[in-house]
């Protein structure tokens, strides 16, 4: 009587492999309730399991690469953090990040991205020991997590890792790259925090690799400066999101200012980000900016300059009678000129506020157009057709090849203010802004000093033949809704 149906799996091996079985055995009884037997039924299920078995493995593998992903790997490292705990043994945690890979996408496409991914995988594989781990984070990032090593064998192995991707050399068509990473180390012992922690230790450990100059390890510590100022940096993360969320962001203008009578325009304005805080303070964008840079929101912070600066232009022009041809400048990053669907969206900007192209002028750093030459210059004759203008910002505290400035099709060039600001004091400063003027000259360039404070500095600009001048003695930046006579930006025909 207390016999019952009973389930059970079984694996028969056949001439060709194996069957997973499920089988189910249910007793027999005759009328008076003895056993006399056992029913027993058989399914073939390998169908079933395989499908479990490939979901299983999709669940916690990459798809391009076959290393593990991201969930997987942390649940292994939190794992090795608890060892770490219960028996005091020391592991080590690598984060590894390519530099440069996004060129390889950008001048090969992304199946060729995908093949260097692949590639790396396979050599990383090779590098480490059997019971070691690698494993593909997203994108181009790769996590290593090395077992019962102390500190110094560890730093051993992501200096032979870093070494051996350097001697790579990645080839695609008739193009070839050299491959090398930035690695972030820490170590995972009884007295590491969270797996959150370890996470983001490894991960700050390995932008301050980038930062130093790429192709390094950088080993976390919690007392490192540079550690520290990345994880501010990632305190500004969430905010500026939100911030972009609910339009927290405004615009300032701030004059430029011809020096010479025959220069046309005679004033220039440029458009600046500002970021009003409730207490009525602002937050500088010297410090949100390198954040935005770091995690990818340049796009969309230039996207919401762009938008909200030629809504300005329509409002100034309706509202308060400014020429139509006056001339305003906006300032663009790395990660928007190189973005492909940029034009087209200033393109579209340009005709929602029926703002004329020849008023605008965009402004890309000395260090953004020399380090994406052939894409800037493509950028920039896209929108140049149709009138635009440009200036190269910041001449002079970058690369400052003049044989690149002879190549790019430009406008304008500013002067970096460093020189400016001492050149009555600096005779070098000085030379150097002279020089940068005869150049420009010789380019059929405008120039533009920044950073001009007194008027003995304007007048001995004046002096040099500089065309215009741009700082606190010329005017202070001023807040676009102190202009409107509404205080407000509208987005016009929207």
């Amino acid at each position: 009587s207390n016999l019952r149906q009973t389930g059970i799996d079984i694996v028969l091996k056949t001439g060709t492999g194996q069957l997973s079985v499920d089988g189910n055995a249910s007793p027999l009884m005759d009328s008076q309730g003895e056993l006399i037997g056992t029913i027993l039924v058989l399914r073939d299920v390998s169908l079933e399991q395989e499908l479990t078995n490939q979901l299983v493995y999709q669940a916690s593998h990459d798809s391009l690469t076959g290393l593990i992903n991201r969930a997987e790997f942390e649940n292994r490292v939190k794992e090795a953090l608890e060892l770490s705990r219960q028996n005091d043994k020391q592991n080590a945690l690598c984060y590894i990040d390519l530099d440069q890979f996004k060129l390889v996408n950008d001048t090969c496409g992304h199946s060729a991205g995908d093949e260097l991914l692949k590639q790396l995988a396979g050599v990383l594989q090779t590098l480490i020991r059997k019971e070691d781990l690698v494993a593909r984070l997203g994108g181009d990032e790769f996590g290593l997590l090395l077992h019962d090593c102390d500190q110094k064998q560890a730093c051993k192995r992501a200096e032979t890792v870093r070494e051996t991707l350097r001697e790579m050399h990645f080839k695609w068509d008739d193009k070839i790259f050299d491959v090398s990473a930035s690695i972030g180390l820490v170590m995972i012992n009884r007295m590491s925090g969270s797996l959150s922690e370890l996470m983001s230790a490894a991960d700050l450990a390995c932008y301050a690799a980038k930062d130093s100059g790429r192709d390094m390890v950088h080993i976390y510590h919690v007392d490192d400066v540079e550690i520290a100022e990345k994880y501010r940096q990632m305190q500004w993360l969430p905010r500026i999101k939100e911030a972009l969320k609910n339009n927290e962001f405004e615009l300032a203008i701030q004059t430029v200012a011809s020096l010479d009578d025959d220069t046309s325009p005679q004033i220039i304005y440029e458009f600046l980000l500002r970021w009003p805080q409730n207490d009525g303070s602002l937050i500088s964008p010297g410090l949100f900016i390198p954040t935005a840079e770091r995690y990818d929101l340049m796009r969309d912070l230039d996207g919401w300059v762009i938008e909200k600066a030629l809504a300005t232009i329509a409002q100034l022009k309706t509202e308060l009678q400014y020429p139509a041809d006056q001339m305003y400048t906006i300032n663009l990053s790395g990660q928007s000129v190189c973005d492909p669907t940029l034009a087209e969206y200033i393109i579209g900007m340009l005709r929602r506020f029926e703002v004329d192209p020849q008023c605008i002028c965009f402004e890309v750093t000395e260090t953004v157009a020399i380090a994406n030459f052939s894409i800037a210059i493509e950028f920039i004759n896209r929108l140049r057709v149709l009138g635009c203008r440009f200036a190269l910002d910041d001449f002079g505290s970058g690369l400052s090849s003049f044989g690149y400035l002879k190549r790019l099709p430009l406008d304008f060039l500013k002067i970096d203010g460093l020189f400016v600001r001492d050149m009555l004091n600096d005779p070098v400063d000085l030379a150097m802004v002279r020089t940068i003027y005869d150049v420009a000259k010789v380019l059929k360039l405008q120039t533009i000093a920044e950073w001009v404070e007194d008027k003995a500095t304007l007048d001995m600009l004046k002096s040099i033949g500089i065309d215009y001048a741009q700082g606190f003695h010329i005017s202070r930046p001023v807040m676009v809704s102190e202009l409107l006579p509404s205080r407000q930006i509208k987005l016009v025909n929207s």
